[in-house]
């Protein structure tokens, strides 16, 4: 079913497929969101009539916050994802409330920085935590570049070209 060229670009299975449309997707989150559109975005329309040093400070504010937030959830997701085997539950919760913040984000008008800052601190934290919950379990299909002298393609391993590592559990007490 997938042969062609999307086996050429190592995306054989329905999974790997899956993870390189997610690791798109986020990437165009991250290059819109955060760094490109949304900080004009801001600094123009929801901070209207505020000075721009003002503005600037806001939202940097608000950066520093969802950042501080996902450094100290972050740790605490993966314990809690590799032990309780919910990885992939926590990548559908935490994409889907990232995803519904930043389309919330259409109802950001003129001078509703306050909404603003708190659509953008929530969607990046959420986006972050789905990639902390999940990222241990598809580290191993992260897409890799590949050169062959003349072009660049992103492939991302198959399962049969990475180890499986076994969960050990801890002996019983007698």
């Amino acid at each position: 079913m997938a042969g062609g060229w999307l086996a050429r670009l190592g995306l054989r299975t329905r999974e790997q497929r899956a993870w390189a449309t997610y690791d798109w997707a986020n990437s165009a989150f991250q290059c819109t969101i955060i760094t490109a559109v949304f900080p004009i975005y801001f600094a123009k329309v929801a901070a209207e009539g505020m000075p721009d040093a003002l503005a600037t400070a806001r939202f940097a504010m608000a950066t520093t916050v969802a950042l501080t937030v996902t450094a100290i959830l972050a740790p605490v997701l993966g314990a809690y994802a590799d032990y309780a085997g919910v990885k992939k539950r926590l990548l559908g919760v935490f994409l889907g409330l990232g995803v519904t913040a930043t389309a919330a984000m259409y109802l950001i008008g003129p001078g509703d920085w306050k909404l603003a800052a708190w659509l953008f601190i929530a969607s990046n934290i959420c986006i972050s935590a789905s990639l902390k919950g999940s990222a241990r379990s598809f580290a191993h299909r992260r897409p890799v570049v590949i050169s062959n002298g003349r072009q660049c393609i992103r492939a991302i391993p198959s399962s049969n070209q990475r180890s499986r590592r076994r969960r050990r559990r801890p002996l019983a007490r007698r």
